[in-house]
């Protein structure tokens, strides 16, 4: 008899949580240590006036909390990785001088939440005096929100000596949520670059003045200041920060964009809903995307990206290599499958109505193309899956409805016609299953029969009463790109976004998870989109061995933060497993806190299956004893003979 276990934090749940408790910082804070800074606040403080400086520049760049001009609350609820963070509203931090020697290669980095009701003149970090003195300006909106960069977005701003004119960049940020911002500026390079959550978003490259950050050495005063512009709540250009803030540093050279990503996959890998999120791709690479929308794996460990906005697709032979392009005549391409049984990729060229076959991504050579599949005209084509277990290549007209399969172009032609409701955008085959997804009415179509045919038609919960191609929760209720299945749940993306959602939360159930299709016909799901940056569209998901990938972009704005997110399950570790073998029961051990519930689910079979191989056998465990370090329950007693995987799953925090 053999006991396998997973223990997965927040898997399974079936309410929205986020929990953002007091996690240990110390991988994030080494990280950044490492990184050599010569001021870093990590606002751990639980009381007092002091903000310690844990830089080796130590006590020299202590700061004092100053609430003349408003309240520096500490002991405050952080990101996931950063222990307690203080908040601001209207007072400041004030170093105990200013930098000691200007710097002409910097990197500002911080960690922020800001509050929704001020999106602009908020700074979180300044050494600004007035006039024009190499002053830099960090935060939202960091001026009047009408000068360099505006309100609602974070940047940078530079005042120049001798100067007239400001550099600046920024990017949208939304509120009320974490992010990673980080800025550097370069002298050498003549840059001012702008990164949220290990993404470069903006970036000023033509800039008039030197990038340098006035230090005591060079004009005036020089005074650091956190949560404000200066140093004087009496002062015209004061500008405040209000919202929170935590893990602020200041380095003196520019730190390159693998290290930046890292800081923020460091801070940034919660076990919010039992996933961890990477920023996969481009990473470090310095290729720019606009508009992906779907990564495909090919042979060995190659990765396929369908780039829309730039008419092509990029590609990379293993992770770590640089990508390269591939010199394909393509036109707004959606998505890209590699068929194991012919040795050849299949790929729609949306915009050129047309499906293209092709053996090599170096080379512009078409194997074979065509426009019409079993007598019907393709318009606009979107998803090409293809069936492992038979062979059978699937594609998809979006507005018809048509689904078609083949062996091979122009073999074996076949097509039905689908009731999804209106516009369609992808196709799925899990668990053995064909499924066509109805976007426009948020429907989920089980092809039960190709050749009757026959269907299960699923509609999801929605409140609005109306349909869209875009939308937002509240105007269309769900607008499905995708849905696919996942390490025993579902996950399903929305066509989202501002310029759709008329002035309505666009970025609500864009991304979501269920256990059935009677959960999503019922709308008792998971709202995972707090883990896709705020303004962001998911498109297409990608399952690849112990991974869930999925393309997003800027719909409002291509390029901007555009990339491909990986999710993985969190795993936490289980002190302690006994099988007894008379009595042919189960005994778990898992790390807990006070308050904290659990379900344990179980199944007997080594092969991932439908979602129904995963048991509910144990429903709301409470954390057991004071403080509750760890939990020990007899959680099955009715083992069998077959191997056995059980998941843990925290259904509540206790909060």
């Amino acid at each position: 008899m053999k006991i396998t276990v997973s223990i997965l934090f927040g898997f399974l749940l079936i309410t929205c949580l986020t929990s953002v408790g007091k996690a240990g910082s110390t991988a994030y804070r080494s990280l950044v240590l490492s990184d050599n800074p010569i001021v870093y606040y990590e606002f751990d403080e639980t009381s007092g006036i002091v903000a310690h400086n844990s830089a080796p520049t130590g006590a020299l760049y202590d700061g004092s909390v100053n609430t003349v001009g408003g309240s520096v609350s500490v002991n405050q609820s952080s990101f996931s990785q950063g222990k307690t963070a203080f908040d601001f509203g209207g007072g400041f931090v004030g170093a105990a001088s200013g930098l000691t020697n200007s710097l002409d290669e910097w990197t500002l980095e911080a960690w922020v939440n800001y509050d929704s009701a001020k999106i602009s003149a908020s700074n979180f970090l300044s050494n600004d005096q007035g006039g024009w003195n190499n002053d830099v300006l960090f935060g939202i909106g960091p001026e009047t929100g009408t000068v360099g960069v505006p309100g609602g977005h974070v940047g940078v701003i530079q005042q120049g000596n001798p100067g007239a004119t400001r550099d600046a960049a920024g990017a949208p940020l939304a509120a009320n949520e974490w992010h990673h911002v980080v800025v550097t500026g370069s002298t050498m390079g003549g840059a001012l670059t702008v990164y949220i959550d290990g993404v470069v978003v903006a970036s000023d490259t033509s800039v008039i003045n030197g990038m340098t950050f006035n230090g005591m050495d060079g004009f005036g005063m020089a005074n650091l200041t956190i949560g404000a512009a200066r140093p004087n709540a009496g002062d015209a250009g004061y500008r405040p920060y209000d919202g929170l803030l935590d893990e602020v540093a200041i380095y003196p050279r520019v730190l390159d964009a693998t290290t930046i990503a890292g800081h923020f996959n460091a801070g940034g890998t919660a076990t919010d809903f039992g996933l961890t999120v990477t920023n996969y791709a481009p990473g470090q690479d310095p290729i720019q995307f606009q508009w992906p929308t779907h990564i495909a794996f090919g042979p060995g460990q190659e990765e396929i990206i369908t780039d829309l906005k730039n008419n092509r697709l990029v590609y990379r032979n293993t992770p770590g290599e640089a990508f390269a392009v591939s010199p394909l005549p393509l036109s707004g391409p959606h998505s890209v499958a590699y068929n194991p049984g012919d040795g050849l990729y299949y790929v729609n060229d949306t915009e050129n109505h047309r499906l293209v076959a092709f053996s090599d991504l170096s080379s512009g050579t078409i194997v074979a193309e065509t426009n019409v599949v079993a007598g019907i005209t393709l318009s606009r084509p979107h998803d090409v899956v293809i069936d492992p277990d038979t062979g059978w290549i699937y594609a998809l007209n979006p507005n018809s409805g048509h689904v078609f399969r083949f062996t091979a172009i122009g073999v074996n032609e076949q097509a039905i016609l689908a009731p999804v409701g209106g516009y369609a955008r992808a196709l799925t085959i899990a668990n053995g299953k064909l499924y066509a997804i109805g976007s426009a009415k948020g429907r989920i179509v089980e092809i039960v029969d190709w050749d009757t045919p026959s269907f299960n038609i699923y509609d999801s919960f929605d409140p609005s009463g109306s349909d869209g191609a875009a939308g937002s929760w509240t105007r269309t209720g769900l607008v499905l790109n995708d849905v696919d299945y996942f390490e025993g749940a579902w996950y399903a993306t929305s066509y989202f976004t501002e310029s759709y959602a008329a002035g309505t939360d666009f970025n609500e159930n864009k991304f979501i998870r269920f256990q059935t299709f009677n959960d999503f016909v019922a709308g008792n799901w998971v709202d995972l989109s707090s883990l896709v940056p705020s303004g962001m569209t998911p498109y297409y998901l990608t399952v690849n061995a112990d991974t869930l990938n999925l393309a997003i972009f800027n719909h409002e704005s291509p390029g901007t933060g555009d990339r491909i997110l990986q999710f993985a399950l969190a795993t936490f570790s289980i002190p302690h497993i006994v099988y007894d073998a008379v009595n042919r029961t189960t005994t778990l051990t898992w790390e807990s806190k006070e308050g904290e519930v659990f379900d344990v689910y179980k199944r007997t079979r080594l092969s991932p299956v439908g979602g129904d191989s995963w048991v509910l056998i144990q429903s709301s465990l409470p954390a057991a004893g004071s403080p509750a370090e760890v939990t020990t329950y007899v959680v099955d007693n009715e083992v069998d003979d077959q191997q056995s995987f059980y998941r843990v799953a925290r259904t509540s925090d206790g909060n």
